[in-house]
């Protein structure tokens, strides 16, 4: 008989010590603490121990290292579990190897006030099926979480001890240097601080990284009191890519970035003024936040700092010759995501994010990249930003959507209510459509639900008091915003928080801030992307098929050709408050894919030329992008909506799949990524007799989607 072993695991060697009690009354299987404190001969002795099975019971703070292979490690008691999916795994999978004379593996999990991330809750879970979620977490993410050990795990040990590499989340910032050495000397950082300062440090010789934290006591600035003294502790992290000659340079308290990098490495040389600036290349949609000038003769106003509306001016004057730029935030997106970037003059690179080691590193080689990019204009570049000012009278082109105010995001419409008559309906149900839109005039919309429209406009006026603008309403009932403690009518929220107007040139508005493209020309819109569909048994003046699922409805016809598909949900969110008219979710290739389907019906029985008909479809396209940002909201917002079908004893939303298969596909998405493509459905558009104002459109539309998430569209036309 073979006899198998039993390892307890804990978070460090003060919980050995606690736990090691509990096991020391079963003194017939000789229980042993084994950790990094131990004397490396009495560890030996130990070991030897565990192997020759004198030892049963092992109470350790990590695996007993790399090398040590027990096929008889089949009972682990994690009294505190880890909380990194990859080592997880990697723990996991020393009890799982197979030896035909042993037993099956048994795990006992203290889940009890355990803070882990997403993918382990899954694992952790009651009745949770380990064989099924390892397998999917092991073929889905266990590279990209084994890749991010392998990176903590290539810092050297015994430096840092007592602060884990792997819980330490910089700041998204840097200074960088132009170098030309062969070498570094990291363990150069002692010389630069007293030695009566702590200091601890430790080095990533593969990627050539420090990470050093340095402890600081200074005396308190508001009394000569020595008993009492402020401590700090700051960290500085320096990254040096050899094959790009950089070194960046990340701090917590700046100051000594000089001193630091003429340290570690030889004749660096910072890289500052207009070249910093090249960070913004590769960013859409840039708008942005502030920007600094300074006077290049140091007058008597020395800076000047410029916001909102004032950046125009600013960019203006940064192309004097008397001023230069000292500092410029922005926000926009790259690479299918929103992202923030700031830089100085003085050379310091920013973005709002905190973020783990290892995607510092990448971000680095990112900016690198573009700083050594000598083909970039600065100047040609920040003339491409999106700059709002304030205008007097709306603008003169077709508006084609209307959506609720920026803070009002998709993961808080759970957390928002349209108070009508006082009763409270959330966001997810309620929706802004535009009433008799037009290209001249008052800007007219109406807040809706499935049972209830009430119309409202935006006035400009140059004799309002206070601003050359005012929200009406034109309903009996009052209409009211509920957001957390706040609670105000429509007319008065959107006075301070502004719904978004978009129109067909791809400018928008926010109250009388106007944000007009930096070119209004956009990449044609090819042929091939317009399906054509035959409508002979649809009446395309009909759009939604309805509860009753209406046969001869546009999207009934679009359903009934996607059932035949192989999907696994194709959801009916037309109404109020919807994503898309139709949603379809396939897991495919290790990827969620989805797809939103937006249906028009056309203005007149036979399909044509208007443009008209794409008005209101392009700003539902344009409009839906924003679920792009959390797969998560989005299926959060099916089930929410199909509750509601449940709760007032209506037929369901799914034509395919339930809320089960949600919920599935919910626990996958913590392993898989997400993708979007949205498909326009207008049989009044004929390909054949498509107008330049159409095609216009169309690719106005496509490059909003593609600038800002990278999304796919087609459309679904008639001949």
């Amino acid at each position: 008989m073979t006899l198998t072993l039993l390892m307890a695991r804990v978070n460090n060697i003060k919980r050995t010590e606690e736990i090691f009690p509990f096991y020391s009354k079963y003194a017939e299987f000789q229980p042993v603490i084994i950790h990094s404190r131990i004397k490396p001969s009495e560890k030996t002795q130990i070991i030897d121990k565990i192997k020759r099975k004198e030892s049963r019971i092992i109470i350790c703070v990590d695996m007993l290292g790399e090398g040590f292979d027990l096929p008889e490690l089949k009972i682990a008691a994690l009294h505190d579990i880890h909380k990194s999916l990859g080592i997880t795994l990697q723990f996991t999978g020393r009890f799982t190897r197979t030896k035909t004379s042993i037993g099956e593996a048994t795990l006992i999990a203290n889940i009890a006030n355990q803070e882990v991330n997403d993918q382990l809750i899954n694992l952790y879970s009651e009745d949770a099926e380990w064989n099924v979620l390892l397998k999917k977490a092991s073929t889905e993410v266990i590279n990209s979480q084994l890749e991010n050990n392998d990176f903590l795990n290539g810092f050297a040990e015994g430096l840092i001890e007592e602060i884990p590499i792997q819980n330490i989340y910089p700041k998204m910032s840097t200074v960088v240097y132009k170098t030309k050495a062969t070498r570094w000397y990291p363990e150069r950082i002692k010389e630069i601080f007293p030695l009566d300062q702590e200091l601890l440090y430790t080095v990533h010789s593969e990627k050539n990284i420090l990470v050093a934290v340095i402890k600081s006591i200074s005396p308190v600035s508001w009394g000569d009191i020595q008993e009492i003294t402020n401590v700090s502790w700051d960290i500085y992290i320096a990254y040096w890519n050899q094959s790009s000659n950089l070194l960046f340079i990340n701090s917590t308290m700046g100051g000594i970035h000089r001193e630091l990098a003429e340290s570690i490495i030889d004749s660096p040389l910072l890289i500052s003024g207009e070249e910093v600036f090249r960070c913004f290349y590769g960013i859409n949609r840039t708008i942005l936040q502030n920007v600094g000038l300074n006077d290049a003769f140091q007058g008597p106003v020395r800076f000047t700092m410029y916001a909102g509306t004032d950046i125009e001016q600013g960019l203006t004057e940064a192309q004097k010759r008397n001023t230069f730029k000292s500092n410029i935030f922005g926000i926009g997106y790259e690479n299918g995501e929103k992202t923030s970037m700031g830089c100085s003059y003085k050379g310091k690179i920013w973005s709002k994010k905190i973020t783990t080691l290892s995607e510092w590193f990448k971000w680095c080689d990112e900016i690198g990249s573009k700083l050594l990019n000598n083909t970039i204009n600065v100047d040609t570049l920040l003339e491409g930003v999106l700059k709002p000012k304030i205008i007097k009278d709306r603008p003169n082109f077709m508006p084609i959507s209307i959506e609720w105010p920026m803070s009002f995001t998709i993961d808080l419409e759970s957390n928002i209510f349209i108070v009508i008559n006082e009763v409270e309906y959330p966001l997810y149900l309620v929706e802004l459509q535009l009433e008799t839109p037009s290209s001249e005039g008052n800007l007219r919309f109406k807040v809706c639900t499935e049972s209830f429209e009430s119309q409202f406009e935006l006035v400009f006026h140059p004799d309002i008091e206070g601003k050359n603008y005012q929200y009406s309403h034109f309903g009996s009932l009052p209409i009211e915003i509920h957001k957390g403690s706040k609670k105000m009518p429509v007319t008065e929220w959107f006075l301070e928080d502004p719904p978004i107007f978009r129109f067909i040139d791809g400018s928008y508005m926010e109250n009388n801030i106007y944000v007009s493209p930096h070119s209004t020309v956009s990449s044609p819109f090819h042929l091939e992307k317009i399906i054509p569909w035959s409508w002979d048994s649809v009446d395309i003046t009909k759009e939604s098929q309805k509860e009753e699922k209406r046969k001869n409805s546009i999207q009934y016809f679009l359903i009934q050709d996607l059932i035949t598909k192989d999907y696994d949900v194709i959801f009916d969110d037309d109404s109020a408050g919807e994503a898309a008219d139709v949603i379809t979710i396939k897991v495919e290739d290790q990827r969620i894919k989805v797809e939103f389907y937006h249906c028009k019906y056309s203005s007149e029985e036979r399909a044509g030329s208007r443009v008209s008909d794409l008005y209101a479809v392009c700003g539902q396209t344009q409009k839906s992008i924003r679920w792009k940002e959390s797969i998560y909201a989005l299926l959060r917002h099916m089930e929410k909506r199909e509750a509601k079908r449940i709760k007032d004893d209506k037929p369901t939303r799914f034509e395919k799949g339930d809320l089960k298969k949600v919920s599935e596909i919910r626990k996958m998405a913590k392993f898989y990524p997400y993708d979007l493509e949205i498909t326009i459905v207008q049989p009044g558009l004929s390909k054949s007799k498509m107008s330049v104002e159409q095609m216009e459109l169309l690719s106005a539309t496509e490059n909003y989607l593609q600038e800002t998430y990278k999304i796919n569209m087609r459309v679904i036309a008639s001949e």
